[in-house]
């Protein structure tokens, strides 16, 4: 005798298998939504004071790479599950069931346009410096800018490499105060910087410098930061080994293929 098996019931109750529902809590949705808000009114004020600083390079990258944003639309009131009326699945706006409650949105933070703009100028004036360290000193010599630049000038021209147009000592309590090189642009900065580190142990005005100087680009308080844990690094490792195992490229550390005995 054959029984027929019963027809399996249908699945009742939701698991893994089941596909995600695509709604959130109106909460979570609107918290969302005043941050976006918040954001494009931030990102809009920060283009607008860059393209109205008067910093030509930058607000013309600015205003050609960063479109302005467009305002959001109003946000929609919530969907009520209402059970009250009928046993039938209503949806109903809150207008006729519920009291308006405003919301209140993150105050948006004022940006200084100045502000922007200065600090544009810094960064575009870093893009285009060389620091050198350990460059001998006097704190005393009020014309010691002008013999570094010329210093600096005549190295360039010898050895083919853009020449720095300004030179400035940064004011602070070490005995070799940073000398700050300035160039017409970043491209000139990097091809001097590239040179400078092929003829710094053959040009024979820097092997008479007894302090070895050394050059790298302006750096950011950050990179900065990076870059002196970056050479503690190599000498803690380096004096360990008793080689140069590790070497510096730019801000952060590399190992060396050919390490040297370390002194």
């Amino acid at each position: 005798m054959v029984f027929n098996r019963p027809a399996p019931k249908r699945k009742q109750t939701s698991s893994d298998e089941d596909p995600p529902q695509q709604f959130v809590p109106y909460d979570a949705y609107k918290v969302l939504y005043d941050r976006v808000v918040t954001l494009t009114s931030l990102v809009n004020q920060l283009r607008g004071a860059i393209v109205d600083s008067g910093q030509n390079k930058l607000a013309l990258a600015v205003a050609e790479s960063c479109e302005l944003l467009p305002d959001l639309p109003q946000i929609a009131d919530p969907l009520i599950h209402d059970h009250s009326a009928s046993d039938s699945h209503v949806f109903m706006g809150t207008s006729s069931k519920l009291p308006q409650v405003p919301t209140p949105i993150a105050p948006v933070t004022t940006i200084n346009s100045l502000d922007i703009a200065r600090e544009a100028a810094k960064l575009l004036d870093k893009a285009t410096r060389v620091v050198i360290e350990k460059m001998p000193d006097n704190h005393d010599n009020p014309n010691q800018d002008s013999q570094d630049l010329d210093f600096f000038q005549k190295l360039a021209i010898a050895n083919r490499l853009p020449s720095p147009k300004k030179a400035h000592r940064h004011q602070c309590s070490s005995k070799f105060r940073p000398l700050k090189l300035q160039f017409d642009s970043s491209t000139d900065r990097d091809i001097f910087l590239h040179g400078y580190h092929k003829i710094r142990s053959t040009d024979k005005s820097l092997l008479d410098i007894a302090t070895k100087p050394r050059a790298r680009r302006d750096l950011t308080k950050p990179e900065l930061e990076t870059l002196r844990a970056s050479r503690k690094f190599c000498y803690d490792q380096n004096k360990i080994a008793g080689e140069s195992k590790f070497i510096m490229s730019d801000i952060n550390y590399k190992v060396n293929s050919k390490p040297r005995p370390f002194i």
